[in-house]
């Protein structure tokens, strides 16, 4: 589990790794939307497509620059309606409801959760300039 997941675990329920563990069974241990295999070892080419490789993680190889990684998959919050018709909503981690959740690689969740990246980059770049002094914060 990252760091970021230890710091903010009071955001998912107690019993979370038990769920993830059903979602990457449920989902066969592969991406549900590109199906690469969890703990696979190879590339991406330009194109994003994943290539199996049997050199070393980091390593880095031929004239295209390709960087060998290690899938990791990890589980989506989907924002699924609720069975009420009423919207979801992603960013509630503690709605773990079978049609909520997804294994994804990286790649994938991190298309997914672009926006928020987006925003979340953005709020840190702005606190970054108020503690330089490069920015004054709005009150």
């Amino acid at each position: 589990m990252s760091s970021w997941f230890y710091n903010n675990r009071h955001l998912y329920p107690a019993n979370w790794q038990e769920i993830r563990a059903q979602i990457l069974q449920r989902d066969g241990h592969k991406c549900k939307w590109c199906g690469v295999p969890n703990g696979s070892i190879g590339y991406r080419d330009e194109a994003g497509c994943f290539h199996l490789w049997d050199g070393v993680v980091g390593e880095i190889f031929d004239d295209c620059g390709y960087k060998v990684i290690k899938i990791m998959l990890t589980i989506a919050h989907l924002g699924a309606p609720m069975p009420d018709g009423s919207a979801g909503d992603k960013m509630n981690k503690m709605d773990c409801r079978d049609e909520n959740l997804a294994a994804l690689c990286q790649k994938c969740h991190l298309a997914y959760d672009v926006d928020e990246h987006k925003y979340n980059s953005a709020i840190t770049r702005r606190l970054k300039k108020v503690a330089a002094g490069q920015l004054e914060m709005a009150i």
